[in-house]
């Protein structure tokens, strides 16, 4: 019930926003909603599993989001 009130919430106020399943070696791992304003690119939600932490992924992920 919590990640459907997130995501109301998250598709009422950022219509724009793009929701993301995040995968690694074909498994999902987490989550992300990120929407990009002509200023700035805003996260709204990331999250990973805990089993794929301290890995170099969250930084190589932030850098892909940022270079879009």
């Amino acid at each position: 019930m919590q990640f459907m009130a997130q995501d109301k919430y998250y598709r009422d106020n950022y219509p724009t926003a793009f929701f993301f399943i995040i995968t690694l070696e074909g498994s999902d791992c987490g989550r992300l909603y990120v929407d990009y304003w002509p200023a700035e690119i805003r996260i709204m939600d990331i999250g990973l599993l805990a089993g794929v932490r301290n890995r170099g992924f969250w930084s190589a992920l932030l850098k892909r989001i940022m270079s879009d």
